[in-house]
């Protein structure tokens, strides 16, 4: 059972040595893409043969790929993949060869946060004691915030009471407030108000309370029990209040503050709370979550002229794609198109004619869908492979083009195009994203 395998969280600088000779050292031989096709009765049923072959590709080209953080990204990524879709010892020789390429990285800093979330994708895979011996093996310092990890994986995966137990173990309150704050989220959004009310009167740290209050806040909110809701506002607001040290965490949560006043119809205190935020991107951030409200609530226009009180490029354009997203889903796909048009942000009106070339070829109109698809083909060449704030952004549009051209059966397609790009990067992460369209795996959120 999961805390059996959790004893005291302290362990010496020799038992973190021993910890990491023991569970990092090895062969490290390269991946062999006929790993990928191992034999299993499913197999077919679970994906395709554009997947097998994408994937085949995108491991041949990890090689390519610079030594490091991003090769580990890209790892894990290829391992969720198999794993999720049934070959399951290609997903474990991929661990560790994640496993293999994190030990190179320093353990105090970069090495730690990696090995953590591979720790975090052994418990995914079924292996609870396996992450837990290798979180064991981690610095002492480190080990709470791997703690926060797997405790944010069991909530996604909807195992509450295993999320409880890991939240616990940790020792550092703003870690700890953390982790019961995505307890007391999803107990929220299940509709179990008063579990989620108890969680989040019980943590310590303001910043999790305040984040806890929101949510539930706006669950209540949404459930028609407006009068909780407002108490829950006002206890969030109480606990942002008490926020009076330096960073983040403040002007973050009032950001949080103004999404609950818009949800609430009260757009006048959504507003002046986005005013009120001291900092960036903090202030853009809370904009953006108004503006995300009033597109789901069917005030478009609004939605649109709150974005423009955005002031950072990025920010407002991933504003604007989430408008354009929200429009495509409720099939309002000229409206969406108008807003991708005036996305200054190449990068993200460039992914916002992705999903609406997908959405054109859906609803007959193949021609305007070939043409936005030609379009992301030209204009992805003057996107910034780094992005100003994380990621690199080009490898990323070109993993969203080629799941788009996979989900509308022209894999083949994008296969032909990634083979010509000029950096193993690109062609890694774009040969996933044929992967993710062709079996079917579930799209991010770009929020």
């Amino acid at each position: 059972m999961l805390v059996s395998r959790f004893r005291k969280i302290t362990v010496s600088i020799v038992a973190v040595a021993l910890g990491l000779i023991s569970e990092f050292d090895g062969s490290r031989q390269q991946l062999d893409p006929a790993t990928v096709s191992e034999s299993n009765s499913s197999r077919d049923k679970l994906g395709s043969a554009e997947a097998k072959a994408a994937l085949e590709q995108a491991i041949q080209n990890l090689e390519g790929m610079e030594a490091g953080t991003e090769r580990i990204f890209g790892l894990c990524r290829l391992a969720q993949l198999q794993f999720r879709h049934g070959w399951k010892d290609s997903a474990l020789e991929t661990l560790h060869q994640a496993v293999s390429a994190a030990s190179l990285l320093d353990i105090r800093g970069e090495g730690s946060h990696r090995l953590a979330e591979i720790a975090v994708l052994h418990s995914e895979f079924g292996d609870p004691s396996k992450a837990m011996t290798m979180i064991d093996a981690l610095p002492p310092e480190q080990q709470l915030s791997a703690l926060r990890y797997l405790s944010a994986s069991q909530v996604e995966s909807g195992s509450l009471k295993s999320a409880t137990i890991t939240a616990e173990l940790i020792q550092d309150e703003l870690f700890r407030g953390e982790a019961f704050q995505r307890i007391a989220t999803a107990h929220a959004k299940a509709g179990n108000f008063e579990t989620a009310r108890r969680v989040a009167a019980s943590i310590n740290s303001p910043v999790g309370k305040a984040r806890s209050w929101a949510a539930i806040a706006i669950a209540e909110f949404k459930a028609g029990n407006r009068t909780a809701a407002e108490e829950s506002l006002e206890n969030a607001k109480q606990a942002t209040s008490e926020l009076d040290e330096p960073g983040d965490h403040k002007p973050s949560t009032m950001g949080e503050l103004a999404r609950v006043l818009a949800v609430f119809g009260d757009l006048e205190a959504a507003n002046q709370m986005a005013d009120a935020v001291p900092t960036a991107p903090w202030k853009d951030i809370a904009w953006r979550n108004i503006a995300r409200v009033q597109a789901q609530d069917g005030d478009v226009g609004g939605a649109v002229l709150t974005s423009e009180s955005i002031q950072d490029k990025f920010w407002r354009g991933n504003s604007l794609s989430l408008i354009a997203f929200d429009l495509i889903k409720r099939n309002k796909l000229d409206d969406a198109l108008k807003v991708a048009d005036s996305n200054s942000s190449e990068y993200y009106r460039l992914v916002s004619y992705t999903r609406l070339a997908k959405a054109y070829a859906q609803a007959g109109k193949t021609d305007t869908s070939k043409s936005l698809i030609d379009t992301v083909m030209t204009e992805a060449v003057g996107v910034a492979d780094v992005g100003p704030q994380r990621g690199n952004l080009k490898g990323s549009l070109m993993s969203h083009l080629a799941r788009v051209q996979s989900e509308m059966g022209d894999a083949a397609a994008a296969m032909a195009w990634i083979a010509i790009q000029p950096t193993a990067k690109i062609r890694f992460w774009s040969y996933i994203g044929i992967a993710e369209g062709a079996l079917g795996d579930p799209e991010f959120d770009d929020e």
